[in-house]
């Protein structure tokens, strides 16, 4: 069972200020945030964050990949979670 932590400053649920409510499954927030990924990666234009936004990208990524696992074949199957957002 995980442990509720809390934030002592404001007495808030730490899973609750980090947590988003997003109407999207993980297979679409995924999708897009590797189009977004690619985009910022292939950018023409110099930006000194380019790699500072490709790691925070990439991390959403593995959160989305860990809601909703794929196999090696980039096939999701029968690998469900609580989070996948099958029915």
């Amino acid at each position: 069972m995980r442990r509720k932590e809390t934030c002592v400053a404001k007495n808030y649920d730490l899973a609750d200020l980090f947590s988003f409510i997003v109407p999207d499954s993980p297979k679409m927030l995924k999708e897009t945030l590797c189009v977004a990924q690619s985009a910022i990666g292939n950018s023409p234009h110099p930006d000194s964050r380019r790699q500072e936004h490709m790691d925070r990208l990439q991390r959403l990524i593995d959160e989305c990949t860990r809601k909703r696992p794929v196999g090696p074949d980039g096939k999701h199957g029968s690998r469900h979670t609580s989070e996948c957002g099958c029915d």
